[in-house]
């Protein structure tokens, strides 16, 4: 029995460990297909070998890193077939590679027997264990080249795949520094094409520069690991003052061979036809001046802004699929410039600003473009007093009224927070002693009503009055807590911008409402400075009447 205990025991154990085996090996196999497919870049070299200034070297350094980050917004690239194959091939390779270093070392050791004083038996003992030993790495290595075939066949047809797109190391600051082995940039090599393999690193960014004057001819070439396939060579020609213009047209050109995915056409149609020489689109961070008829996209999502001086901005996202032409089309609404008028009902001296700007007035001068008004009083005392106004109450020559109250509104919720943690403890702390006395009270009525006449009617009749007073207090605590709460839920809610709402008052009565509030302002502002001078001026006097009763009291004395 204690056998078989130990035996189920076992069989669960091993089922376990078994469950987590599993568990681990699945999640190594996701693991692999969500590696992000890393871009990196390596320092330039100068095609010249003359001598080259500080500025000159930096340079090297310099253009690449621009380039990685113009295209760190890269989402993700469509990786071919012929591209995963290169990666399930570079590990077979590297597979049979170990095989025929292990093939060769057992040969080694089968052709030193013979130099060996074995025996007959141990000679052909020793060398018939060898033969094995070769025979099954032979057959291993015969078994690869078999599973890379089937993979050629699988692979020919196959499927691309999306990979997330990611830098080498995450930043654009990184560059790929190669070994001392490989510093002769013989990018097809084994040696560096493992190097850059082995680095994560699935395509690989270099160029040379040539100088003449002023001005560059940068060519980079993008190189795929493993395999070390070229995707061409582009080149640029600029300014050496320019280095951000070189590294920005270079980066654009690469991201559809980054990216690889199918070009896509976009036709842009405007309603405001006329408007096409005037207007701009930018796409993503390409400006296109004036927007083209045709456009083509690479597939993704880009964001698109269209912009024309004295229409409205529009700007979206899209995701373009694997439809091979789009079409896009504009109406420019115009911006329509009106004025409206704040009331405030409660005078408060301050300034006026709103979306971005500063008023000099009470008038808001808006284009209308189916948007509110957003926007805060700064008050003398520094406080902030957001309100906004809907644009269906935006009207040319209107006012608005806006209950402004000129509190710091932090400073109030923190105030009615405390105040509500206050009750909150005092409500909690009330309880015990709630509890403590109707428990006994009750306790002592219920044992007196079901005829225990042992009971002391006086000690009764003292617990039903401290439960009285126990529930009289928590209930009136209790109050006072829901109070407070409601009070913290009211300043909580003064955070909100305060909504404006329309009022009967004119525009230009509104206007000269607001200038006499400020010249009140202003004047009630003079008088108290006056007023602080004056009471200066009398200290002063009345220090210098002081000094001199008491030099005349030290000459009376002397």
């Amino acid at each position: 029995m204690i056998y078989n205990n130990k035996s189920r025991h076992y069989y669960v154990l091993r089922f376990l460990l078994i469950i987590i085996t599993i568990f681990f090996s699945i999640n190594n196999i996701f693991a692999e297909e969500t590696k992000p497919w890393t871009i990196g870049a390596k320092a330039f070299t100068y095609s010249q070998d003359i001598k080259r200034s500080e500025y000159e070297k930096a340079v090297l350094k310099t253009i690449p890193q621009l380039i990685l980050d113009h295209l760190h917004g890269l989402k993700t690239r469509n990786v071919p077939a012929d591209e995963l194959l290169d990666r399930k091939v570079d590990e077979l390779v590297k597979e049979r590679l170990a095989l025929f270093l292990e093939l060769s070392k057992e040969s080694k050791v089968r052709d030193s027997y013979v130099l060996k004083d074995f025996s007959g038996y141990e000679f052909k003992k020793n060398i018939s264990i060898t033969e094995k030993k070769i025979a099954e790495i032979q057959d291993k290595i015969e078994k690869n080249l078999e599973q890379q075939e089937k993979l050629i066949a699988q692979y020919k047809d196959g499927k691309s795949q999306f990979e997330n797109f990611t830098l080498y190391k995450n930043e654009s600051d990184s560059l790929f520094e190669p070994s001392d082995k490989n510093t002769e940039n013989d990018y097809f090599s084994y040696n560096f094409s493992s190097e850059v393999t082995k680095a994560n690193i699935n395509g690989l960014i270099t160029g040379s520069i040539v100088t003449y004057g002023n001005y560059a001819a940068v060519s980079v070439e993008l190189i795929l690991y493993p395999g070390a396939k070229s995707t061409g060579v582009i080149t640029e020609v600029g300014s050496f003052s320019k280095l951000e213009s070189i590294a920005k047209n270079i980066a654009y050109r690469l991201i559809p061979k980054i990216e690889n995915s199918i070009p896509c056409e976009v036709t842009i149609n405007l309603v405001n036809e006329e408007l096409r020489k005037d207007a701009k689109l930018t796409v993503d961070s390409t400006i296109y001046d004036p927007i083209p008829k045709k456009l083509v996209l690479s597939t993704g999502v880009h964001n698109l802004t269209f912009e024309c001086k004295n229409f409205r901005k529009e700007s979206f996202s899209y995701g373009f699929g694997y439809e091979k032409k789009y079409v896009i089309e504009i109406d420019f609404v115009e911006n329509v410039p009106i004025q409206t008028a704040i009331n405030l009902k409660t005078p408060v001296q301050g300034n006026l600003f709103y979306n971005g700007t500063q008023s000099d007035n009470n008038v808001i001068s808006v284009k209308i473009n189916n948007h509110g008004v957003l926007g805060y009083y700064l008050t003398e005392d520094e406080n902030s007093l957001f309100f906004m106004i809907p644009k269906e109450k935006i009207e040319n020559g209107t006012s608005v009224n806006l209950n402004l109250i000129n509190i710091d509104v932090g400073q109030n919720i923190e105030k009615r927070r405390k105040m509500m943690y206050i009750s909150y403890s005092a409500l909690i702390c009330s309880l015990p002693y709630l509890f403590y006395s109707y428990s006994n009270y009750n306790n002592l009525y219920r044992s007196y009503s079901t005829g225990n006449h042992n009971i002391d009617l006086n000690e009764l009749q003292t617990y039903q009055t401290m439960s009285y007073i126990g529930i009289g207090l928590s209930a009136g605590i209790g109050v006072w807590f829901i109070y407070e709460l409601v009070q913290y839920l009211i300043a909580a809610n003064k955070a909100l911008p305060v909504e404006a709402k329309k009022s009967s008052v004119t525009f230009e009565q509104s206007v000269s409402d607001f200038e006499s509030m400020q010249l009140m302002f202003k004047a009630m502002a003079e008088e108290e400075r006056k007023r602080q001078e004056a009471e200066k001026q009398l200290e002063e006097e009345n220090k210098t009447t002081e000094d001199s009763s008491s030099q005349e009291n030290i000459e009376e004395k002397q």
